[in-house]
């Protein structure tokens, strides 16, 4: 059985590299980077409390394969419409990935960061729970990922919750089309950057926006999941945390 299981799984990565040698644009970029933050499941699967967030991980990573599905798609589909060729805009950087790995994973991350932004957002409200940042942060900064990946996960993270956290721009608001902090992350992960408080073009807008919505629809939170989290301390009550704030200001 074990040796059944390793052939269809060779065959499998050769059909994958086939694939991914064969499209182009941005179809190929999203077949390069859609499934490559294992690592980063991986090195993130112990919490605080020796809690084990491995099926959590593993969540974030369906997520992330999600959004990376959701946003290239649409972003691929806007610009047809427009009378643009993708294949051709997207050449470069479809290429510079194909030819480096540690550029792959760059991407990645950020789209990982991203991923997790939205499994943690989704846990919060499903439970009446606050996202402890500085919990997710230290769990970044004490995984053995590579610095330079950390940052960008870190940073993608960040951006989704400002977005989520935005109550004029945000999540959920008529102006979530102008949101500085989507804009960002959707520039991110076509390796392109947003610069000050500049917004983002409306395509790259329209295709973040259409890939948070339906990521955030299929991603699958169940409570065993939503204890897990509470155990290695990334999901904390909100009164604990009003009370906490409340004793550090009287304090000071």
């Amino acid at each position: 059985m074990g040796l059944l299981k390793r052939i269809e799984r060779n065959i499998n990565a050769r059909k994958y590299d086939k694939a991914i040698e064969e499209s182009s644009g941005l179809k190929k970029i999203c077949l390069m980077v859609r499934n490559q933050g294992v690592e980063f499941a991986l090195n993130l699967s112990k919490g605080s409390n020796d809690s084990n967030l491995s099926l959590e991980m593993m969540n974030v990573l369906s997520t992330q394969m999600s959004f990376a599905e959701f946003f290239y798609t649409t972003l691929n589909d806007l610009f047809e419409k427009a009378g643009g060729s993708p294949d051709e805009m997207f050449e470069d950087l479809a290429n510079e990935l194909y030819e480096d790995y540690d550029k792959r994973r760059l991407i990645a991350s950020r789209l990982f960061g991203i991923a997790l932004g939205i499994f943690m957002h989704k846990a919060a409200s499903i439970s009446d729970t606050e996202i402890s940042k500085k919990g997710i942060s230290k769990l970044i900064e004490s995984s053995r990922i590579k610095e330079i990946f950390k940052g960008e996960i870190n940073n993608s993270f960040s951006s989704m919750m400002n977005f989520y956290d935005d109550p004029v721009t945000g999540a959920g608001t008529e102006g979530t089309i102008a949101s500085h902090d989507l804009g960002v992350v959707a520039y991110s992960i076509v390796d392109m950057k947003l610069g000050g408080k500049h917004f983002a073009d409306l395509t790259y807008m329209m295709a973040a926006i259409t890939a948070e919505a339906l990521a955030y629809r299929e991603t699958s939170v169940t409570n065993f999941e939503v204890e897990g989290l509470k155990k290695a301390r990334l999901l904390e009550s909100k009164y604990l945390l009003l009370h906490s704030h409340h004793n550090r200001s009287s304090s000071s």
